[in-house]
């Protein structure tokens, strides 16, 4: 008997994580939608897009041509590059397009810092009215700016996130992932027109300058962490479905798989920076961090839970899902060993269970030894959860240059 309640306690988290919670979020966004409170602006808002980059000479150029060819007026338009830790000429080949173009801008920043430390830095010297963070790999759609600023009209929007689109890809695990990717925008989308989504995509989301929170040194997920920091201080985070970014899939398992621990690694890390997450009190997204966010760590060992449980019980129904989850990871194990389509889904789930496995089972390490994939901020000091400090609660907090250590070499170049 005790088996069985354990077995079906381990149930509910999982049934509410992956089916509950979705369906109920859904019918609020049919059935209930928030109000919005439109007022026409008196013109467009001033845009600087900030764009963090660490050896990415083969990307910076295409990136800020891409940006700048925004169909934006191009007198409210301008682009911040910071080079954080840059060793391969990526600094040089920004600025020569500083040169080339007033509108960009070259920021140096710590390379101890990480990304965190250079969006800080380039918050501190933006002067417009909204704040557009993107990667440098990713591609905007020609309209995008536009797009993504049209949700500020709204006086309660403080954040709005874009919609990412990843290309199909080769590998069955990585298009497991991708169809995956589909659902959670459905999610979100749901979750904006029911009040605010939690945390933004961090390749294309925008915030009103004035509310930047500040962000931990080394925090990894800053596009969870400043939504969220926002929507704690009263404003929305809604997302803007027609502001697009394209992205390439990961070229391998192993790539896909670094990305993913290192996203759930962050999730931990947010809680150990930001305790009021799991106050209710506190935080008006708790319900939805706990079930979008928390759960989804919890639900592999919940599944693993089952298998064991389902295998000791007795009786016709816990043998067949016994049978269904022996089932679903060895399909998952074959799809990772040989590409096929028809296990895409089933090797997604085992890809990410591990991710999440490695993750947890990290958790009290310094995150510095969570390896960050690509040309991207693949340094360790990238991602270091050593020292976080906490920054200060006010709801409009600027950082000034007090509080942005800059080196010799921190110059800025327009």
């Amino acid at each position: 008997m005790m088996l069985e309640i354990l077995f079906w306690a381990l149930v509910a988290p999982v049934v509410w994580c992956y089916v509950g919670y979705p369906l109920l979020i859904l019918m609020l966004a049919r059935m209930r939608p928030h109000p919005k409170v439109m007022r026409r602006a008196p013109s467009l808002p001033t845009v600087t897009v900030v764009v963090a980059v660490r050896n990415e000479r083969t990307h910076v150029a295409r990136r800020v041509e891409n940006i700048l060819g925004q169909r934006y007026p191009a007198d409210r338009l301008d682009v911040l590059v910071v080079c954080n830790g840059s060793a391969d000429g990526s600094e040089e080949i920004a600025r020569d397009l500083a040169t080339a173009d007033h509108r960009v801008r070259v920021l140096v920043s710590p390379a101890e810092q990480g990304k965190a430390g250079a969006l800080n830095m380039a918050v501190g010297v933006a002067h417009c009215d909204v704040i557009v963070f993107a990667d440098a790999r990713q591609t905007f759609a020609p309209d995008a700016v536009a797009k993504l600023v049209q949700p500020f009209e709204d006086p309660s929007v403080g954040a709005v996130t874009g919609r990412l689109v990843v290309n199909r890809g080769d590998l069955a695990s990585v298009e497991g992932v991708r169809f995956y990717w589909g659902l959670e925008m459905r999610l979100r989308q749901a979750e904006s027109r029911t009040g605010s989504v939690v945390g933004a995509t961090g390749a294309i989301y925008g915030i009103r300058r004035r509310l930047f929170p500040g962000i931990p040194a080394n925090l990894i997920l800053d596009d969870v962490y400043v939504p969220i920091r926002i929507a704690m201080n009263g404003r929305r985070v809604v997302m803007a479905t027609g502001a697009v970014a394209y992205d390439v899939p990961a070229g391998d398992q192993r790539l896909e798989y670094l990305r993913k621990r290192r996203t759930m690694v962050g999730n931990l890390q947010l809680v150990r920076a930001l305790p009021a997450l799991l106050s209710p009190r506190r935080n008006p997204l708790f319900l939805r961090f706990v079930s979008h966010k928390l759960l989804r760590l919890v639900a592999p060992f919940c599944f693993v839970g089952m298998l064991v449980l389902s295998a000791l019980l007795p009786g016709p129904l816990y043998r067949i899902l016994f049978a269904a989850q022996l089932t679903l990871y060895t399909a998952g194990a074959v799809g990772l060993v040989v590409s096929v389509r028809a296990f895409s889904l089933p090797s997604a789930f085992v890809l990410v269970h591990a991710a999440v496995f490695a993750a947890v089972w990290r958790w009290r390490d310094d995150a510095s030894q969570v390896w960050a994939p690509g040309p991207r901020y693949s340094r360790s000091s990238d991602i270091a959860v050593g020292g976080v400090t906490p920054p200060p609660a006010a709801e409009t907090l600027i950082p000034t240059s007090a509080h942005l250590p800059v080196t010799r070499r921190s110059t800025i170049r327009v």
